[in-house]
C-alpha cells in the first residue's frame, strides 16, 4: 500500500450497510488526569493553607467563601500545568497507589537514560545503566503484584458470607466483569450520541421518577384513590424552643473526618481532607456553629453529582438506569455532627 498509493489522490471506499446496522462506538480507555495528589503536593497544600490561615479563619463568613478559597489552594498546589492521559486509573487499577506511580515514573526515567547511551558504536548502550533499570523494573513488578494481591484479599475479606459479592470479585479477577456503559442511547426513537442531550434526558427522567410514581399510586389503573396524606399530619405540633444543639469544636471535626474511609466517593478526595483536617477544623467549627445557630443547611451542600448506574435490560434505554448521587464532603461532615446530637 505504501508503494502503490500516492499522496496526491483522495483515499476512500464505499460500503452499503443494512438499515438495522448499529455502529459500534470505540471506547477510549485512556483517562485524562488534571490533578496530582502526591504526598509532596499535599504537603505543599498544607503549607499554603497554614500561610493563609487568617483568610480561612477571619474572611470566610460563609461556606461559599470557604469552598472558593479551598478550591483555589487545591488548584494552586495539585493541578497539573498540562493534563496527561493514561490507561492507569482508579477504576481499572485501584491497587496502584501514588507511591507506585512515582516508582513507575522513575522506571521510565531510568529506561530513557539507558536508551540515550545507545548508538552505532554501542548498540547495547551503557550496561551499568541497563542493569540498574532492569533491577528496578524487576522489583517494581513484584511490588505491583503484591499490591494487587493485597487489594483483592482485602476485598474478599470485606465480602464476608455474601456469595454474590464474592463471585462478583472473582469474575472481576477472571476478566468477566460487566461491560462499560454505552456511549449512545435511544431517545424518542432516535440514536443520540451528543453527551449534553443524553445528560439532559437523564436529568429529566430522574427528576420525574417521584412524580410518575405518585401518579401511578393515585390513579391505580384509572381508579381514583384518596391523596396521600402529608408527613406533617403525623407529626406533633411544632415547638420552637424544643431543641438544643451544643456547639462543635475542632477536635470533634478532626475525629469525624478521620472516620471516613479513604476510598469513599466524594467531590473532594478524602486524602486532601484528612491531610488538612487539623488546619481547616477551626474555621469549619466556626461555620458549622453559625449554621446550627441560624438553623440553616448551606445551599452549597444541596448540590450532588448524579451518576447513572445500569440496573438490567437494554443498556441503550435510559429507563434501565438508576441514579447514584455523590454529595459534598463538607455536607456529610455536617450531617455526622448533627447526627451525634
Amino acid at each position: 500500500l505504501r508503494e502503490s498509493i500516492g499522496c496526491h489522490h483522495p483515499i476512500f471506499f464505499l460500503k452499503r450497510f443494512p438499515k438495522s446496522y448499529t455502529p459500534k462506538m470505540s471506547i477510549d480507555d485512556k483517562v485524562t488526569i488534571h490533578y496530582n495528589y502526591s504526598n509532596a503536593n499535599l504537603d505543599k497544600l498544607c503549607e499554603e493553607i497554614e500561610k493563609s490561615f487568617n483568610l480561612f479563619d477571619v474572611e470566610c463568613n460563609t461556606f461559599d467563601d470557604f469552598l472558593l478559597l479551598f478550591h483555589e489552594k487545591i488548584d494552586l498546589c495539585c493541578q497539573l500545568a498540562t493534563p496527561k492521559t493514561t490507561k492507569r486509573n482508579s477504576k481499572a487499577n485501584p491497587w496502584i497507589t501514588s507511591g507506585l506511580i512515582n516508582s513507575i515514573e522513575k522506571k521510565s526515567r531510568l529506561y530513557t537514560e539507558w536508551r540515550k547511551t545507545k548508538c552505532a558504536s554501542f548498540p547495547d548502550g551503557d550496561q551499568d545503566k541497563y542493569q540498574k533499570y532492569k533491577e528496578f523494573r524487576k522489583q517494581l513488578k513484584t511490588l505491583i503484584k503484591l499490591a494487587k494481591a493485597r487489594y483483592y484479599i482485602n476485598k474478599l475479606e470485606d465480602c464476608g458470607n455474601n456469595s454474590k459479592k464474592t463471585w462478583k470479585i472473582i469474575n472481576e479477577i477472571r476478566g468477566k466483569s460487566k461491560a462499560a456503559s454505552k456511549a449512545d442511547f435511544m431517545i424518542d426513537g432516535h440514536r443520540i450520541m451528543c453527551r449534553r442531550k443524553i445528560s439532559n434526558k437523564f436529568n429529566e427522567y430522574f427528576a420525574s421518577l417521584a412524580h410518575n410514581l405518585n401518579q401511578e399510586l393515585l390513579t391505580n389503573n384509572g381508579l381514583y384513590m384518596e391523596p396521600i396524606p402529608s408527613f406533617e399530619n403525623f407529626m406533633c405540633k411544632s415547638v420552637n424552643s424544643s431543641i438544643f444543639l451544643y456547639e462543635t469544636n475542632p477536635q470533634e471535626i478532626v475525629e469525624v473526618i478521620n472516620d471516613f474511609k479513604n476510598d469513599k466517593a466524594s467531590d473532594i478526595p478524602i486524602c486532601i481532607i484528612k491531610r488538612s483536617a487539623k488546619l481547616i477544623s477551626h474555621p469549619l467549627s466556626t461555620l458549622y456553629n453559625k449554621c446550627m445557630q441560624n438553623g440553616e443547611f448551606p445551599q452549597a451542600f444541596k448540590t450532588g453529582n448524579i451518576t447513572p448506574i445500569h440496573k438490567k435490560g437494554n443498556r441503550e434505554c435510559i429507563e434501565n438506569y438508576r441514579p447514584v448521587s455523590i454529595l459534598p464532603i463538607f455536607g456529610k461532615i455536617f450531617e455526622k455532627i448533627l447526627y451525634k446530637r
